[in-house]
């Protein structure tokens, strides 16, 4: 038997161990490169001190200046609030108080490439009036606002909800509202539309034959021939009270002809319950979508899409799929028992067109429920009751261009919130070029795991803990944060109690 040398023999080895591994490493890299990879970057700026969790921030978004936010010390964001510029490495740039008008309710703000422009209302002489003025990128106003419409102020007792959008090209304005009218059964629907560079075009009003309280506008959008469509439903007066039951129409104001359509949504064998919109540009269509019962039934049947041709003006197709046992499978047991009334939970959060003609569908299980609590005066028992708000399960339908269902998920989450609570709670959506992302706090009420569910075009799901609170406590305000382009959005949080404005880019 022939000798060996130990040296050679431990040589060899190495050898063979090395070829071993740079064989493994040249098979991952080659797996890497086949395999596409979705990473996510987290990005954070200097924290700042605040008094209390009552933090409210709105991320008003980017331009090639920097990044702007307003700050409030309520959640309604008309007066007495805080303008800040960050750079675009999250530094703060400048903080000043934001300048308005004495007695003035701020609309709405946007950012262009130039600055903000500021739509806000007052009242006076009774007349309500629009008013508009801008901020430059240096957060300097322009001196004096300017007037854009007037309105009859002598029937509305409250501050009216006055929708302001552009349409997707951002060359116009409109402003819309439901206000009440000359008697208690009547209201009226407003039109102001004017052009990006606030060149005023025309205020238009029609008559609604239902109390102002009793209108409930669903959406509204403008497309870029700048007609205008709003989904607007009103109590059904033939049908139980008990079964809140509500006649569904799309009203459609043509810019040309200056005038108001109305077409009825509803059929003969269902009853719409939730209800969104959204506009393909490419197709002229409106795709409409939402949830459905069948007649006499007292929860959601299924979902529906319906396409209207907006050069034809009229509803070409329309298709109603009741739930099938692969949703209701995902869903679990109970899930459409949240509040106990004859309504289900579920509510339209988006609609997404599909390049295809067919759309996404996303909503949310929502439900409010009354805890009673028992406090003492002066030694006495008293009982009170706090409105408690739980922020449920996500639920994403994808729709073919037929109506049919192609994707169905539901993505688990539970929030429970009171009180300012409510801020921190549902969810933000994040469209990129490859999937959808759901990001949401874990728990709304304390500083929690942040989590991030995502659905790609194939149907494939992933839900992790985006941002682990062991590092740190983190709660971000989902509904006030903004997608800034295709792959990168801006959230304001709390962050080890402190404020924080967060950058998440795919």
């Amino acid at each position: 038997m022939p000798s060996v040398c130990t040296r050679c023999f431990f040589y060899e080895q190495i050898r063979f161990i090395c070829s071993v591994r740079f064989l493994t490493a040249y098979i991952a890299i080659i797996f890497m490169l086949q395999v596409p990879v979705c990473a996510q970057t987290v990005e954070w700026s200097n924290q700042q001190k605040i008094k209390s969790k009552t933090n409210f921030t709105q991320v008003l978004g980017s331009n090639s200046s920097g990044i702007f936010l307003l700050r409030s010390r309520t959640n309604n964001f008309s007066r007495e609030l805080i303008i800040e510029k960050y750079k675009f490495n999250l530094t703060q740039e400048d903080m000043k108080d934001f300048w308005q008008p004495a007695g003035t309710h701020i609309e709405k703000v946007f950012l262009s490439e130039t600055g903000l422009t500021v739509f806000a209302s007052q009242r006076v002489n009774g007349k309500l009036e629009m008013i508009y003025w801008s901020v430059d990128n240096n957060l300097v106003p322009t001196p004096q606002p300017t007037m854009l419409f007037q309105m009859d102020a002598s029937y509305i007792r409250q501050q009216p909800l006055f929708y302001i959008f552009q349409n997707q090209t951002k060359t116009q304005y409109t402003i819309a509202s439901i206000t009440p009218g000359g008697d208690k059964n009547s209201s009226i629907y407003t039109l102001a539309s004017f052009s990006n560079q606030n060149t005023f075009k025309y205020l238009k009003q029609f008559s609604i034959d239902y109390a102002a309280d009793d209108v409930e506008l669903a959406e509204i959008v403008c497309d870029n021939a700048f007609n205008i469509f709003a989904l607007v439903s009103v109590p059904d007066a033939a049908a139980k009270k008990s079964h809140n039951a509500r006649n569904h129409f799309l009203y459609a104001f043509y810019d040309e002809e200056k005038q108001l359509s109305e077409y009825s949504i509803d059929t003969a064998a269902y009853r719409m319950n939730e209800t969104g919109m959204a506009i393909n540009e490419a197709s002229r269509t409106l795709i409409i979508s939402g949830f459905y019962t069948d007649k006499g039934a007292q929860r959601l049947s299924g979902s529906f899409m319906q396409t209207y041709d907006i050069d034809i003006r009229k509803i070409t197709a329309q298709k109603f799929e009741p739930f099938d046992m692969g949703f209701l499978s995902k869903t679990g047991p109970g899930f459409f028992s949240g509040s106990g009334d004859d309504q289900a939970d579920l509510y339209v959060r988006k609609v997404i067109a599909r390049s295809d003609g067919g759309c996404v569908l996303i909503a949310e299980k929502y439900y409010e429920t009354r805890q009673a609590f028992t406090y003492y005066v002066q030694g006495m028992p008293q009982v009170s009751y706090r409105v408690v708000y739980n922020y449920e399960d996500i639920v994403v339908l994808s729709k073919k261009t037929d109506g049919t269902t192609e994707t169905r998920e539901v993505f688990k989450k539970k929030q429970t919130a009171m009180n300012e609570a409510v801020y921190y709670s549902s969810f933000f959506i994040l469209n990129t070029n490859d999937r959808l992302a759901f990001i949401y706090n874990q728990d709304a009420t304390t500083e929690s795991d942040v989590m991030m569910s995502t659905l790609s075009p194939k149907g494939e799901t992933d839900t992790r803990i985006l941002i682990k609170s062991l590092s740190f406590y983190v709660a971000l305000m989902p509904l006030e944060s903004k997608q800034i382009n295709a792959n990168t959005a801006l959230f304001s949080t709390i962050k080890d109690r402190r404020f924080s404005l967060m950058r998440l880019t795919f």
